[in-house]
């Protein structure tokens, strides 16, 4: 397992680490999804401590298409920390491909902006 789940905020924070797999990405979902938090919870996703990623377009791309399936009840934020160009190509894929209409994804390189935006009022 390359990820820890931290629910103890008023969000959920994902921290990935090690290589990034698309069994990663579609645990963490299934976690979500079997907790009820997926359509009602704001999330921090940091990526600063991957070293690799092994998934691609595809992967990602079958990934946002379950998402945009999801009817949302309000809008949910996502930030998405990163520090380096390997982490911010794959979130702003991610951010690009998603698109649905009550997802907000913000990628940040400054964990405090991140808290400060997962925090405001829309």
């Amino acid at each position: 397992m390359s990820y820890s789940i931290d629910k103890t905020t008023e969000f959920i924070k994902v921290t990935y680490w090690g290589s990034l797999t698309n069994d990663d990405i579609q645990a963490v979902t299934k976690y979500a999804l079997n907790n009820n938090v997926i359509d009602f919870i704001n999330r921090i996703e940091d990526m600063r401590k991957l070293d690799s990623v092994n998934l691609g377009f595809k992967e990602l791309s079958g990934f946002t298409q379950n998402l945009r399936t999801l009817q949302l009840p309000r809008i949910v934020k996502t930030a998405i920390l990163t520090n380096g160009p390997l982490q911010y190509g794959i979130a702003r894929m991610f951010q690009i491909i998603l698109d649905h209409p009550k997802m907000k994804i913000e990628i940040f390189s400054n964990e405090e902006e991140a808290y400060k935006w997962i925090s405001s009022v829309d």
